[in-house]
């Protein structure tokens, strides 16, 4: 809320960003959909209007291409912009339009499914939860009914307080009843009152492509950077201690080759020692190692493991860990060796 109400309405006027992977500019909206249940006043349970759901989604919009939906992290792989180029000009001076037409397809393609997939968990669990409340008013209404026979014997036996106590247990079941019928009612009533909200665009920004080789270098970077954070915290995870060797220098720090051929070294609470080296992409596609990386993926066999992260430009990134790739992997050769992600998926690890 903070960030929104300082940075709100500059996020709302656009920004410039490069994509260095784009061929075309495109619109990367940023915006949160919602799905709400209308009030309904004639239930006291539905009396109020209520948000059930906030999603946020990254829709990408490029000229004469259809939108789609994209991970909201995108946008941080990419660098900031300096201007817009003149190729992009045109396309964007039609942002306005763009942007209108970009809500009519969120609303339409993003939040209404959120809607309806919302209504038809509510459809197909509604029969156990008519039953589930059924049965708790039935098991009240049995201890209620108990109570009313023991008084009814006593007012049998002249007891006068008894015949009091009777009329009160006859409001208390007409009470539930009531109570009953309604919390059903209210059960039925739900699903239909759930539909799609506002949509509301948080951000916008203009992509733009780069043929600067620097620009693929340093997205590349930020790409590597997770997948080396995502294994890191794997290996932590299973007790082990890691060091970072993917510098010289850090090489260096732990009496190793300033290029040793792989990323990490995890120290694994048996003792054993392990070399990963990590590979990112954005989403999937071919991994490349150096000769250098495979001449040592030769050597040291079992003890050597490719950690492979894909999408990490979205929410869930995956990794896949395969033990040995020299004699795991199928490879070409290009100067290094290039691994199709489809042998990664065979090999990797299932723990």
């Amino acid at each position: 809320a903070m960030v929104c109400s300082r940075f709100g309405r500059a996020a709302l006027r656009g920004g410039v960003f490069v994509d260095p992977y784009a061929e075309r500019p495109y619109l990367f909206h940023l915006g949160l959909a919602v799905v709400e249940r209308s009030a309904d006043p004639a239930c006291r349970a539905l009396a109020h209007d209520e948000v059930l759901e906030y999603v946020l989604f990254g829709l990408k919009q490029e000229e004469g291409e259809p939108m789609v939906e994209c991970p909201v992290e995108r946008l941080l792989l990419l660098k900031g912009g300096s201007g817009i180029p003149a190729p992009a000009l045109r396309f964007a001076a039609s942002a306005g339009d763009l942007r209108e037409m970009a809500k009519a397809h969120a609303l339409e393609w993003i939040a209404r499914p959120l809607a309806e997939e919302r209504r038809r968990v509510l459809l197909e669990s509604l029969p156990s939860h008519l039953d589930f409340v059924l049965r708790g008013y039935d098991y009240q209404d049995a201890e209620l009914a108990a109570v009313r026979a023991k008084l009814t014997e006593k007012a049998r036996d002249g007891d006068a307080r008894a015949r009091g106590e009777i009329a009160k247990i006859r409001e208390r079941q007409r009470a539930l009843m009531a109570r009953r019928e309604e919390a059903l009612a209210a059960l039925r009533r739900e699903p239909e009152l759930i539909a799609p909200g506002e949509v509301t665009f948080l951000a916008h920004a203009l992509v733009v492509p780069s043929d600067d080789p620097e620009d693929r270098k340093r997205h590349d970077r930020e790409v590597e950077a997770i997948a080396v954070r995502i294994a890191w915290v794997h290996e932590e995870a299973n007790g082990a201690v890691v060091k970072d060797i993917s510098t010289p220098e850090l090489a260096r720090a732990v009496s190793l080759t300033d290029h040793p051929g792989f990323d990490l070294l995890s120290r694994r609470p048996d003792g054993e020692e392990i070399a990963i080296e990590v590979k990112g992409r954005a989403g999937i596609g071919e991994v490349e190692l150096s000769e250098n990386e495979w001449v040592k993926a030769c050597n040291l066999g079992e003890r050597y493991w490719l950690y492979v992260v894909y999408d990490c430009a979205s929410s869930h990134p995956r990794l896949l860990r395969v033990q040995d790739p020299f004699r795991s992997l199928v490879a070409r050769a290009k100067g290094s060796v290039i691994i199709g992600e489809g042998d990664v998926f065979a090999c990797a690890a299932s723990e």
